[in-house]
């Protein structure tokens, strides 16, 4: 029976000698600016509840890993396996906290210099408390480091911009807090020493994935496809696989593959999850699947070991990458809106089998016929979804040629002549 051990800390306990690091294979930042307006009332609420009553925030799992020594403190070095998000936040927070204090007062000065040890190690490398993922541009190890960052509104991709408005949305908490006559160090106090967690510090990454399930069973807010992840790493890990290590290795590698493909749109983890379960399917299905039937057809797809975890996850990835494909193409918005004609252009995308030229006369085939049934005649969203996810299902499982996919197209558009339209 596997046995949990948590531990109750504050955000100071948290981070004393420990430095954190999200893997590749997480998803990259992804609060909105309404996730972070309901952290900073969690802060408010706090505060208005007195000095003597401590605030619970949220369950933290980290994967111990190595030690790394700061001059002659040794820091244990966590993987964040949940958490990221509002722990993320609480870093920008404490670092836009550390701006704005008044270094012209000596305790203010004081504890803005504690801060910025904390954030920033004051090693050679200047070790960061939080190390992110997916962040080519360098944002968040700049503003940790000197506090600047450009405007939001200059990210080019979802999750650049995301980390982006956190920092803005932070700095401006901070600005209204101060507006209130209550000194910064105040809510420096509290964010240190008020603000409660349960903190999972496990040190066999076997037992990580079981644990961030049974937690993320209790109805807490973790999508489906970050749990199907979690599932299919557990496959990976209860296995008795000679080369384990070497097969961890690929899937955390395709995951960060996908990840870095979903933190450039937003909402693509659903879709991605819902079209890849769809067109999994062992037998033509007439409308899309839920995220949880997804997640749940998917893991029983690769429950007999690790090849098959492999197998779907680099499908899921294929798909990801499909999706994410056709959203790219900005000419094709208008009709990209009806989810069954994304599936059918999806499942078009990922025929490998198909040239170029084929593919650009099929799915011209499927703009017009789309354009002219959901556009032109103004049929909504539930028309003829049957007829699209059995012909995606059609194009992705039984290979049917490219003059079959516009013929059936073409059927599916025949009581839309274009004479009428």
């Amino acid at each position: 029976m596997m046995e949990i051990h948590p531990s109750h800390v504050t955000l100071n306990d948290l981070f004393h000698h420990r430095l954190f690091r999200i893997p590749q294979y997480q998803r990259a930042y992804s609060w909105q600016t309404k996730h972070r307006k309901d952290l900073f009332g969690d802060i408010q609420r706090a505060w208005d509840a007195g000095t003597d009553r401590r605030h619970f925030m949220a369950m933290v799992v980290g994967l111990r890993r190595e030690k790394r020594t700061i001059f002659t403190d040794e820091h244990w070095v966590i993987d964040v396996v949940d958490g990221q998000q509002r722990l993320t936040t609480l870093i920008l927070l404490l670092k836009a906290a550390a701006k704005s204090l008044d270094r012209s007062d000596a305790d203010a000065a004081r504890i803005g210099q504690e801060l910025e040890e904390i954030l920033v190690k004051p090693d050679e490398a200047s070790l960061l408390l939080l190390q992110t993922n997916h962040d080519a541009s360098d944002y968040f190890a700049n503003y940790l480091r000197t506090g600047n960052y450009p405007p939001s509104k200059s990210a080019k991709i979802l999750a650049d911009r995301e980390l982006l408005q956190a920092i803005e949305d932070c700095e401006e908490f901070v600005t209204q807090w101060s507006a209130k006559d209550i000194p910064l160090t105040e809510l420096v106090a509290l964010l240190k020493n008020r603000l409660t967690f349960i903190f999972h510090e496990i040190s066999d990454e076997s037992l990580v994935y079981s644990v961030f399930e049974v937690l993320n069973s209790r109805g807490l807010d973790v999508s489906w496809f970050d749990r199907l992840k979690s599932m299919l790493m557990a496959i990976v890990f209860e296995s008795s696989s000679g080369n384990k290590n070497e097969l961890i290795a690929e899937v955390h590698q395709l995951w960060a593959d996908i990840y870095e493909s979903i933190g450039l749109r937003l909402g693509m983890s659903t879709e991605s999850l819902r079209f890849a379960a769809t067109l999994r399917q062992t037998s033509s299905p007439s409308r899309t699947f839920g995220e949880a039937d997804s997640a749940e057809l998917l893991r029983q797809q690769s429950e007999s070991g690790p090849a098959e975890v492999i197998k779907t996850t680099k499908w899921l990835k294929a798909v990801s990458e499909a999706v994410d494909q056709l959203i790219a193409d900005h000419r094709r918005n208008a009709i990209t809106e009806i989810a069954q004609a994304r599936l059918v252009a999806t499942a078009i995308y990922l025929r490998t089998d198909l040239t170029q030229i084929e593919k650009t006369m099929v799915l011209r085939r499927w703009e017009n016929v789309t354009f002219r049934i959901y556009g032109i005649f103004d049929k909504d969203a539930r028309w003829a979804v049957g007829d699209y996810v059995r012909l995606a299902w059609r194009i992705t499982n039984e290979n049917i040629s490219a003059k079959a996919i516009q013929d059936e197209l073409a059927e599916i558009g025949k009581a839309f002549p274009i004479t009428e339209a």
